[in-house]
């Protein structure tokens, strides 16, 4: 078997590149990827589109290094405690970055299961007309 450990310079570098779709595992502050988040950043990737089952402090420095053009969430950019995240709320009011669709938590998951290889879930999602996901 082919040894693929790698540092995360070098992981970021190869599979991340500009226009990405990148998906982020945590829940507000908790398991967050922060180093990688930290290292898309010093390596100036730009219009990424990145999904996530919150949108706190990750997404929200992610937004304010001006690496994100595109989101979809679960939890739109809520910091529990300190109320909506300031970066990614410029941006979005300000058209520069757009929230393509706003998931529930369960939905959002179920994604993501199924792109681990789950041949199928019942689920019924229902698209409001404003982009808005909800089960």
């Amino acid at each position: 078997m082919e040894d693929k450990v790698t540092d995360l310079h070098e992981a970021i570098s190869k599979f991340v590149h500009d226009g990405s779709y990148i998906a982020m595992g945590g829940f507000g502050h908790v398991r967050v990827p922060m180093a990688a988040i930290y290292e898309i950043i010093r390596q100036k990737k730009r219009n990424l589109m990145v999904s996530g089952k919150t949108a706190v402090h990750d997404l929200d420095v992610l937004i304010a290094a001006d690496c994100v053009s595109k989101v979809e969430v679960a939890y739109s950019f809520g910091h529990e405690l300190r109320g909506l995240s300031p970066a990614s709320r410029r941006a979005v009011e300000t058209g520069r970055v757009k929230v393509v669709t706003e998931w529930s938590n369960a939905a959002l998951q179920w994604r993501f299961k199924a792109a681990s290889g789950l041949p199928w879930i019942p689920a019924r999602p229902h698209n409001d007309g404003h982009g808005h996901i909800q089960i």
